[in-house]
């Protein structure tokens, strides 16, 4: 008889269905939320910055028009802007992006490092086949040849 204690939520006791489930689940659960809260965050950070820097030339380039148009206006020579180059996309490439290929990486060497201990194994198993075959025919022969014998 497996007997186990079950902790019920009193906040939500009367609600059906119910499920069971491990402590190990729950962990497993919780990490994952908390690694997707702190992309959430890192990602909206990365938002607020790009939106800034996006604001702060949008803002510099219409600065320039309106200087521009006064200048036009007053009858003076066009001026040439100067470059109010703010926004750099790739200076926004979210951590995410990266993080998730650095997980590739060492993904991949790790199990890079398992095919080749496997692909090692079955060589020396092919290897251990051979000779238990050998042995195989090699005992088969000799009971063939007692048998002749008797």
């Amino acid at each position: 008889t497996l007997r186990e204690i079950v902790f019920v939520d009193p906040i939500y006791a009367d609600r059906r269905p119910r499920i069971c489930v491990s402590i190990d689940g729950i962990q497993a659960m919780h990490k994952t939320i908390s690694t997707l809260t702190r992309k959430v965050d890192n990602l909206v950070e990365t938002l607020q910055r790009c939106r800034g820097a996006y604001y702060k030339e949008l803002s510099m380039l219409r600065e320039q028009l309106y200087q521009q148009a006064l200048v036009l206006r007053d009858g003076g020579p066009a001026q040439t802007g100067v470059a109010a180059t703010l926004y750099d996309p790739s200076a926004f490439i979210s951590q995410t992006e990266s993080e998730v290929d650095l997980e590739v990486k060492k993904k991949t060497e790790t199990l890079s490092a398992k095919l080749r201990g496997l692909e090692t194994e079955n060589l020396r198993l092919k290897k251990r086949v051979a000779i238990l075959s050998i042995e195989v025919t090699h005992i088969e022969n000799q009971l063939a040849t007692r048998g002749q014998k008797m």
